[in-house]
């Protein structure tokens, strides 16, 4: 399912996940300085002209929280869009995150942006209903 989907061509550590019948995940990284968007313009466009339909701002805003499930805890910053296909039987969410040690950073501390797909199957509804 994710196998369609646009991978940068300095993508690495790439990750192509079953996490359930129905729902697929891509994972990759490319360097890229915060506040970078680029990856979110670039599938802004490629999922365009594929017909998808943004449920998201077009102007989206970093936000940050502190990650505890990890030892020792990050600070994430991140920023997430949502688009549902033209007919309404899949969704995607595009994250793309960067992760610092120092948990008091307002920059991130790296340029490793962390580039997440996950599609699901069968959604049945538009992004008005999703929302």
């Amino acid at each position: 399912m994710v196998d369609e989907f646009y991978i940068p061509s300095e993508a690495y550590e790439i990750k192509k996940l079953v996490l359930s019948e129905r729902t697929h995940q891509l994972y990759f990284q490319i360097k890229q300085k915060f506040p970078s968007i680029d990856m979110i313009k670039k599938y802004r466009k490629y999922l365009k002209a594929k017909n998808w339909v943004p449920c998201s701002d077009e102007n989206p805003v970093w936000r940050s929280h502190i990650d505890i499930s990890v030892n020792p805890k990050m600070l994430v910053h991140e920023l997430t869009n949502y688009w549902v296909s033209e007919k309404k039987d899949r969704l995607l969410i595009l994250r793309i995150a960067y992760y610092s040690n120092d948990l008091k950073q307002r920059i991130p501390d790296n340029s490793k942006q962390r580039v997440i797909i996950w599609v699901q199957e069968a959604v049945g509804q538009s992004c008005e209903e999703w929302k």
